[in-house]
């Protein structure tokens, strides 16, 4: 197995993962094995009960979801597996939007950030009404265009 979309390895726990766990949630979900090496080799990870019982909840406090967390012996070492899905609603954490591409993770901003949200909610840019917008805005170009697509749909 090696690190992808939907994997990522960690050799230890630290709260920042919980933005890697926001952006695999706003991808197609996945898995994150806190214990393990880059390669996918199992190092073991230290205070795996209390990591069991903790990582939960602040996943559940700081983004509002609920993932499966477990913990997995493997001859004398251990390793904690967090089972992330994928949201049909943006997933924030700490107000920030994270989405994991390939086996990197981005905070989206601006123009992106907006783009997500739109294909979220399925809708695009020319879904969104513009109140001030007056048919002079239009151009010669957008107004023929707007008459062929109304044509075609009327026939």
């Amino acid at each position: 197995m090696i690190e992808n979309q939907d994997v990522e390895f960690k050799s230890t726990w630290k709260d920042e993962w919980l933005e890697w766990i926001c952006g695999m949630a706003n991808a197609n979900g996945g898995i994150i094995y806190i214990g393990k090496d880059d390669k996918g080799k199992t190092i073991g990870v230290e205070h795996a009960v209390k990591l069991v019982k903790d990582i939960p909840g602040k996943i559940r406090d700081t983004m509002g979801i609920i993932t499966k967390v477990t913990a997995i012996d493997e001859g004398k070492k251990t390793y904690i597996v967090i089972e992330i899905d994928k949201y049909p609603t943006p997933i924030y954490y700490k107000s920030k939007l994270y989405v994991r591409s390939g086996s990197n993770n981005f905070e989206l901003t601006g123009v992106e950030q907006q783009k997500f949200i739109l294909e979220r909610a399925g809708k695009k840019w020319e879904d969104i009404l513009v109140p001030e917008a007056t048919y002079d805005d239009l151009s010669k170009e957008a107004i023929d265009f707007l008459e062929k697509k109304q044509k075609k749909e009327v026939v």
